[in-house]
Parts: structure tokens; C-alpha cells; sequence
């Protein structure tokens, strides 16, 4: 590691030149951390970060990395405001604006919140803002890939997106992410999704104050938060024990966000979330034929969201519990077809006495890391299962 070009010793102020700024002098009285890749001080409004190793920063292209997160210009994100030079005129770090706020997991707290006056109507206007940035984000083709807890800070309702220079964009690529916010099921790539899981995870926690797959389940350890996160054994199981200071987040959140919330933790969504005011949308599909569950003059109502809609030439007979629509090509003539919501994908691999079992209740389908497992009924009354990852 070669810190030659930056002085460190914190002994004489470290000399870094902003283009067209001229020079700054930074001393030990500016200090405030040193981390993995460099050292940060904060001055004049400001917050430098400096390379400890500047000439492997250069090799790597940070410089083209932060003309592109210059671009990325939004009142909740600290993106990079340009690059530092030595007196070489060599890259050795970048600066930007230094952000006020407490970090965001104190929202997290009741001890924070109650004495500072810090209720539902601020928690969702804080969520809000967080939403509006990181699709601002998206929208410049950057992905946050380690949006946890501790890059956020809070001032008031108003959030501020730190960390931003280890995020992806371009031909940049990330690989570290806190596994507690990681989607587990969508493999190595980051992507806006994958994004919008580490979102919900984190803006879950600042509405009901705790992580949506943590409290006492029957069925895993306590503690063994990866199990949970790969089985969709989330809070919304009514198994699930969590203790008092977790806010009733079942009463207090608007419908559409505390649904859409329960699909991507419980059933395995995977897509944007809507507006903390968007109104709750309700699709209305035709009856099943089991005289024990609708009868056929009326309706069953299926509560989704207007943003992850998707057309099926025909007409949906059922949504599984997993996320499956089984539906039939208009005339109901035919056999019935499935459709995987979350992958956006037909199913083809079911045939199609294993579909008319999933729609009369003789068969399951589960949603697991590995795709899809179905369940059925032998005729001799012992159950039957294989894997199905279609």
C-alpha cells in the first residue's frame, strides 16, 4: 500500500488542491475517521476522503467512476462533488458536502423517537424520501448494492444517502453488502431490485422497529436470520412472537406499502415499492368452482399493486399464496396454465393434472432458494413431493 503522495501523520497539514478552487489544507484539528480505503476530514462545510492508497484508486479508474456519480445530483444523496489532486496533479481522493443528520438506526429506537417527538407521520415521510432518492439513483443507472443502516443519517424527515462512492454504476461493479440486508434469492448480481429488498429492510425497521426477519419463530434458531431470510419466514407469519417495543406496523402503515411489504418478505417479491400515498389497487377475478370456498355469483377479491401488474391472455382462476397465477385462454375450455409472478415467467415443467391439483387443493406449491417445490397426494393417501425450479 503506498500512501507516498498524502501526508497522514496528522504532524503537518495534508495539502490537497480542489480544480479550479485552488488549495486546501487539511490538519489533524479536521481529522474524523480512517476506514478501509482512506482517510475522511471535514472542513468548511465539506468532507474530504483521501486515498490510502491513491495510485491503486487511479488504476482501478476511480476518476472516470466519480465523473459518473457527479452526475447524480439530488437534495437526499452526498454524491461526490469533484476530485482532489496533489501537487502532481494525480487523483488522490475526492470531497463533497458534508451532511448533517443522526444515523438512521436511532429511528429505529423508541428511546430516540418518544423524546424526540418522532411518530408515524415522520417515519413515513422519512421512508418516502428515502424511496424518492434511491429511485433518483436508478434513474442515473447507479445501484446502491449496500444501502444498510449505517449509510443513511437522518435530519428530520429528510434523509441523507451516504457512502455513494462505493456504489455501482457503469462498469464499476460492488461486491460487499451487509448480509442482513442481502436478497438472498437473486444469486451474485445487484440490481435495482435487489436495491429495493435492502430498502424494505431497512425502511421496515424505521416504521416498526425491528428487522423483518427477526422475533421468535417456532420453526428456526434464534438469531439464524440467514434461514429465515432464504425460507420467506418473516414477521408477517402469525407464528411469529416479537416483543413490545415493536410498533404496530399492521394498523399504522398505509395499505398498499404494509401489503406490498408482506409480499416481498412473506411470498417473495422482488420489485419497486409504491408510494407511501399510493391507494391500495384491488383486481377483482373470477370465482373458483370449489362450492367450499366462493360461490360461483360472486367475486374473490386478490389485493396487488398497480406496478407489478402483468397481462395473461385469458382469465386468472386463482393467485397461490407462493405468487403463482393459475389461469385459463379465454373460453375455460382449456387446461389450466401457471404463471410465476415474482420471475415474471410461465411454468411450463407443471402438467397439467398437477395444476388442476394445485387449483382443488390436493397439491401445494412452495416458494424455496432453489425455485419452486411441489407437494401433492398419492392415491394411496401418502404424500408425494419433488422439486421444481422451473
Amino acid at each position: 500500500m503506498s500512501t507516498s503522495s498524502l501526508n497522514l501523520s496528522g504532524q503537518s497539514p495534508t495539502r490537497v488542491f480542489l480544480p479550479g478552487k485552488g488549495e486546501v489544507a487539511l490538519t489533524q484539528t479536521d481529522y474524523l475517521a480512517t476506514g478501509g480505503e482512506g482517510v475522511v476530514y471535514a472542513k468548511g462545510g465539506y468532507v474530504y476522503k483521501l486515498y490510502l492508497d491513491p495510485a491503486g484508486a487511479r488504476g482501478r479508474g476511480i476518476e472516470d467512476k466519480l465523473k459518473l456519480l457527479q452526475r447524480i445530483q439530488h437534495p437526499h444523496i452526498v454524491a461526490p462533488t469533484d476530485v482532489l489532486h496533489n501537487a502532481q496533479h494525480e487523483v488522490v481522493g475526492f470531497y463533497m458536502p458534508q451532511a448533517s443528520g443522526v444515523p438512521l438506526v436511532k429511528t429505529f429506537t423508541n428511546a430516540w423517537r418518544d423524546p424526540n417527538n418522532f411518530g408515524i407521520r415522520e417515519s413515513l415521510a422519512l421512508v418516502e424520501n428515502m424511496r424518492l432518492a434511491v429511485e433518483a439513483a436508478h434513474q442515473v443507472g447507479a445501484v446502491l448494492v449496500d444501502a444498510n443502516e449505517m449509510n443513511y443519517l437522518a435530519d428530520g424527515t429528510a434523509p441523507r444517502l451516504l457512502d455513494v462512492d462505493s456504489w455501482q454504476i457503469g462498469a464499476f461493479k460492488a461486491s460487499a453488502i451487509m448480509p442482513s440486508i442481502r436478497d438472498l434469492h437473486s444469486g451474485t448480481d445487484f440490481t435495482p431490485l435487489t436495491d429495493w429488498f435492502s430498502w424494505a429492510v431497512v425502511s421496515f425497521q424505521v416504521l416498526a422497529g425491528i428487522h423483518p426477519y427477526k422475533g421468535v419463530h417456532p420453526d428456526f434458531k434464534r438469531g439464524d436470520l440467514q434461514a429465515r431470510m432464504l425460507a420467506n419466514a418473516s414477521v408477517f407469519d402469525p407464528r411469529v412472537s416479537v416483543n413490545a417495543g415493536v410498533r404496530d406496523y399492521a394498523t399504522s402503515l398505509p395499505g398498499a406499502l404494509l401489503d406490498w411489504y408482506r409480499d416481498v418478505f412473506q411470498h417473495g417479491l422482488r420489485s419497486a415499492p409504491p408510494g407511501v400515498h399510493a391507494a391500495r389497487v384491488v383486481a377483482t377475478f373470477p370465482s373458483s368452482k370449489r362450492a367450499t370456498r366462493t360461490p360461483t355469483n360472486q367475486t374473490t377479491h386478490q389485493t396487488v399493486i398497480h406496478d407489478v401488474l402483468v397481462h395473461l391472455d385469458g382469465d386468472v382462476v386463482e393467485v397461490l399464496s407462493c405468487g403463482v397465477a393459475l389461469w385459463r385462454e379465454r373460453g375455460g375450455a382449456d387446461s389450466l396454465h401457471a404463471y410465476d409472478l415474482q420471475r415474471k415467467q410461465k411454468l411450463p415443467s407443471l402438467t397439467p393434472p398437477q395444476l388442476e391439483a394445485l387449483h382443488h387443493g390436493l397439491a401445494a406449491l412452495m416458494r424455496c432458494a432453489g425455485g419452486l417445490f411441489y407437494a401433492s397426494l398419492s392415491n394411496t393417501g401418502n404424500p408425494q413431493t419433488r422439486a421444481n425450479s422451473p
